[in-house]
């Protein structure tokens, strides 16, 4: 369905699961498997919560006290285009009175801003990959369950070859085997793609390899444990997240430190007028765009799924919304 909806649109109601474990009190501990498939049907469809105001949790078990369990099951979640044109959309959590369950009261609002250039820059290229995904599926259909089906229909044409060798059973034949070629040409791209690894120039493709790399890159980025600051060893799930949150909260958390700076006063600056202009000029264009095709057109692709070749072949079209989203980062 989302595939093919590019309108606003969204989701409520009971999903009756929760996305984190702040979202659940009391009962067994929450264990992060429990909410991915959830995750990963809300990425995939590209949703996002529309968060709340009012009671954190919205479903009670009516156990009696102290083993009464409270979670968030009821939510809103909408795409980009909703929030694009309703960000102003609010969700209010009313109390329970007859239900286990608490009425989410949903508030449209429209306003149009537009966001700054990073924002908009993010938003078309979150558009644009997941325009891809749906135009790959639609074009090629599921590249591991079509290759299957041809080799099944390629075992009856060969016998249907044996049995009839007219001209009409060989063109069918050569053009399903054609077709097949294609699908596991297309698989081995893809392939290489998620093992972020370069084809060999020379050599035959090694579907092989590249399902090794893929496995040993899964392997490789599986936490099983982590050391916290006091060299205690975490390993359950929920102990290894709270370390690392823990970790990072401390690394950014400002210190306290010293202002007062008149002590430089006595060194003689090195800087002219000419060189601070340059360091706090704004990159041109033709700064940007030669940098941008400095990448490696097969480099591993980034947060946004992309490697160095989109912006390579769509530079004519993507170029100002990069500058612009730059110029905003250096402002």
């Amino acid at each position: 369905m989302a595939a093919n909806i590019h309108d606003p649109w969204g989701v409520i109601g009971d999903f009756n699961v929760i996305s984190t474990r702040e979202e659940k009190i009391r009962g067994r501990p929450h264990r992060l498997e429990e909410t991915m498939d959830f995750i990963d049907c809300l990425n995939e469809c590209g949703l996002q919560d529309a968060g709340f105001t009012g009671p954190k949790v919205t479903w009670c078990d009516h156990k009696d006290p102290p083993h009464t369990i409270w979670k968030r099951l009821d939510r809103l979640v909408y795409n980009d285009s909703w929030f694009d044109n309703l960000n102003n959309t609010s969700v209010i959590h009313f109390s329970r009175t007859c239900s286990d369950h608490a009425p989410p009261l949903v508030d449209l609002l429209q306003d149009q801003s537009q966001g700054n250039p990073l924002y908009i820059f993010q938003q078309k290229i979150k558009n644009t990959t997941k325009t891809l995904s749906g135009w790959s599926r639609e074009t090629f259909g599921d590249i591991y369950e079509e290759p299957k089906r041809l080799e099944k229909l390629i075992r009856d044409l060969e016998e249907k070859c044996i049995t009839y060798n007219s001209p009409e059973n060989r063109c069918e034949l050569s053009k399903h085997k054609d077709i097949f070629t294609r699908y596991l040409k297309i698989q081995d791209s893809i392939l290489s793609q998620k093992a972020r690894v370069k084809w060999f120039n020379e050599g035959d493709a090694n579907t092989a390899y590249f399902h090794a790399t893929i496995k040993d890159k899964r392997r490789r980025l599986n936490i099983r444990k982590i050391q916290d600051d006091n060299d205690n060893w975490l390993e359950d799930t929920d102990a290894i997240a709270n370390g690392a949150v823990n970790y990072y909260r401390n690394l950014f958390a400002q210190d306290s430190t010293n202002t007062d700076f008149s002590s430089l006063d006595c060194v003689d600056s090195c800087i002219t007028k000419q060189d601070n202009l340059m360091i706090n000029a704004f990159p041109e264009l033709k700064e940007v765009m030669d940098t941008v095709f400095s990448i490696d057109p097969n480099s591993s692709p980034g947060p946004d799924g992309l490697s160095g070749m989109f912006y390579h072949k769509c530079w004519s079209i993507i170029s100002l919304d990069v500058h612009n989203a730059i110029i905003s980062f250096f402002k």
